[in-house]
């Protein structure tokens, strides 16, 4: 049986948000007392189905990121988007100026994410070619 990779994306970010900022019931994120009591079944349905906008609202909210964090993360890969703009993604489905999140704008935001927290990758030198006689 072949597993969905959104449902995998979905765990790994209930997992992180559970991880930095704890589950609710405490102040602390990672202790040993949460990590033995772990996942309760509800959190684990609630994150099974999910659309861009709801990965991207989850890891706003799991890294603490503002608005102007994730514009300027953006602008890492080249990507303009309006604070407008973002606030129509962060937005419910029943609002009327409700935007869905595209497969574009969440790709850019995760590659400027590796920038924003790795660094621009080291540029690679192009091996020399042998010549052969």
């Amino acid at each position: 049986m072949k597993s969905h990779p959104q449902k995998g994306m979905a765990f790994f970010i209930t997992f992180l948000k559970f991880a930095r900022q704890g589950n609710g019931n405490s102040q602390i994120g990672c202790n040993q007392r949460n990590l033995q009591n772990g996942f309760s079944r509800i959190q684990i349905l609630n994150c099974i189905i999910m659309d861009n906008n709801d990965i991207f609202k989850k890891l706003r909210v799991a890294l603490s990121l503002k608005n102007t964090d994730i514009i300027s993360i953006l602008k890492l890969v080249d990507f303009n988007i309006t604070e407008s703009e973002l606030g129509a993604i962060f937005r419910t489905e029943d609002h009327p100026n409700f935007k869905p999140c595209g497969d574009q704008l969440l790709r850019n935001f995760l590659n400027g994410l590796i920038i924003y927290k790795r660094g621009p990758a080291p540029e690679q030198k192009a091996p020399a070619r042998k010549i052969l006689r």
